[in-house]
């Protein structure tokens, strides 16, 4: 796909008249220099949407002479794409953030890149190029764009001797009819709880630029039972978004006698202030990190209220080794205050399974409080190849009447297999609680894109 940017002459009449003028010249002074000098003189003016401007110079010490012909000036007259888009025309035009009536400054086409190298279905095949077309009042400019799958439907399954089995699926539309909205729905099953999520998210909101994102969950153990819904707004910045939320959640907890009457139910509601970054491959690092800084909850229990603070965040990074090996590492953490019997499973999270804490079940730990890392070692191609891992952390656990910290670890061997947007992984882990590598964790994970 060619994603053609158009920019139309702004006024008809003649271009201005060139400008002269003499600069100091150090003796000594190179060709080489001369001609960065030179690029430094015409940036600003095509910076300013003179995109055919040109300078003469003649260097004589000690001084430099030239002469700027500014040409046409040219802005933006529109956006459109070329061959099978994977956009729509109008959200095409939001995402590569070209304003019509600008100056066609080259420097927006490189902004306009990195937005639409932040959306996941399209990355960049070329660089971007501004060009006048003599002899018309017309410019073009180019950003060639290849098609990459980004929807996906994920299912993973483990197994250990002492629970049996657990599963999770999922599946995640992006870019949904060219229009960048998303939507994803995930189901997960395992001794501890079952979990349902949905998540819809709208890219824009009108002409604004901010996205707003809609999140509804239910949980159920074998004494509660939670029911969330999140709204959160994202205003786009750089390679991230700050993130304002609201969420609200119901925990209807039951006693361990048959008497119906002596349930009893939980509610809050809170805010979420935070930050998230997209990633972007630079050079040696790919970083991945998200968190939010501050977080509130007004709980109410029993006729009374209490507020709660939260704060989370994570952050991964990928260093390639050679041509061949690759280090990963990644860091959790959650804490919340007050943490004490009244904390309820609102206030939880898990976070056992493969996309997480390895070597632990899928969505085991319903944790308030945890801190982990992991280190992972990877040999192979992007195709094919084996990892191995280790992930000590700290999680903190309900007792009897209480929440207390608990020490864990995990640690194991991976291997994986991608070809034409099938992923397969098969982890074999144990962790703090596995006597025998007979009793060792299983977790097979299988995903398309598409």
């Amino acid at each position: 796909m060619l994603l053609g940017l158009w920019a139309l002459l702004f006024a008809t009449s003649a271009p201005p008249v060139p400008l002269q003028g003499s600069l100091p010249l150090r003796p000594g002074t190179d060709s080489a220099q001369v001609a960065h000098l030179a690029d430094s003189l015409l940036e600003p003016w095509r910076e300013s949407g003179h995109l055919l401007a040109r300078i003469r110079v003649e260097a004589q010490a000690p001084t430099l002479d030239y002469q700027i012909q500014p040409g046409p000036f040219f802005q933006w007259r529109g956006v459109r794409s070329f061959g099978d888009s994977v956009y729509t025309p109008a959200v095409l035009a939001r995402l590569s953030g070209l304003v019509k009536g600008s100056p066609a400054a080259p420097s927006q086409l490189d902004k306009a890149v990195q937005n639409l190298s932040q959306d996941g279905c399209a990355e960049i095949a070329g660089a971007p190029q501004p060009r006048g077309i003599p002899g018309t009042i017309w410019a073009d400019a180019w950003i060639p764009l290849r098609r990459i799958p980004c929807s996906q439907a994920q299912a993973a399954l483990g197994w250990d001797q002492q629970s049996g089995f657990q599963g999770f699926v999922e599946a995640k539309l992006v870019n949904i009819l060219g229009t960048a909205r998303q939507a994803s729905l995930s189901a997960s099953a395992n001794p501890e709880a079952t979990r349902f999520d949905f998540l819809w998210k709208e890219p824009w909101l009108g002409s604004w630029n901010v996205g707003l994102d809609l999140q509804l969950e239910l949980q159920e153990t074998k004494l509660e039972q939670l029911r969330r819904a999140m709204l959160q707004a994202r205003w786009p910045l750089g390679y991230g978004s700050w993130i304002v939320g609201l969420e609200t959640w119901t925990d209807i907890v039951s006693s361990d006698s048959t008497d119906s009457a002596a349930a009893t139910k939980v509610s809050a509601v809170g805010s979420r202030f935070g930050w998230e970054h997209s990633p972007h491959e630079s050079g040696w690092l790919s970083p991945l990190w998200s968190g939010s800084l501050l977080a509130t909850s007004l709980q109410t229990f029993q006729d009374s209220r209490r507020l709660l603070l939260r704060s989370e965040g994570s952050i991964k990074l990928r260093v390639p080794v050679g041509t061949w090996a690759a280090v990963q590492t990644r860091v959790s953490a959650r804490s919340l205050w007050p943490l004490d019997s009244l904390t309820a499973i609102g206030e939880t999270r898990t976070l056992g399974g493969a996309g997480n804490w390895k070597g632990h079940q899928e969505g085991q730990f319903l944790s308030p409080r945890w801190v982990w890392g992991e280190l992972e070692l990877r040999a192979g191609t992007d195709a094919w190849g084996s990892a191995l891992f280790a992930a000590p952390g700290l999680v903190w656990r309900r007792s009897e009447s209480d929440f207390s910290c608990h020490p864990g670890w995990g640690a194991g061997i991976g291997f994986f297999w991608s070809r034409s947007g099938n992923d397969v992984r098969l982890d074999i882990a144990a962790g703090e609680s596995t006597r025998s590598w007979e009793e060792a964790y299983l977790h097979l994970v299988l995903a398309n894109r598409f």
